[in-house]
């Protein structure tokens, strides 16, 4: 069994939210590596992976769909928050 563990996505649902919070969605692109914020399709496209014959041989993991956010040192993440 796989899992996928996603991070905050701009979601037609919360869209007008985030975009309407640029402080909120600025800090959201700054935190995440990659510079923005994830998306459903993001995801469904991680799941569909697990799903297919090029993953046949994955097992017992977990894909963070994030951005990269994982692999931030979280003391590397204070301090880049602490300059915003």
């Amino acid at each position: 069994m796989n899992a996928v563990t996603p991070f905050t996505f701009l979601k037609e649902e919360s869209k007008d939210f985030y975009l309407n919070n640029k402080e909120l969605y600025a800090l959201y692109q700054e935190m995440v590596p990659l510079g923005r914020m994830g998306t459903a399709e993001d995801s469904a496209n991680a799941v569909a992976f697990l799903c297919s014959p090029a993953a046949s041989f994955i097992n017992g993991q977990n894909l963070y769909v994030d951005g990269g956010l994982s692999v931030v040192w979280p003391e590397t993440l204070a301090r880049k928050l602490k300059s915003i």
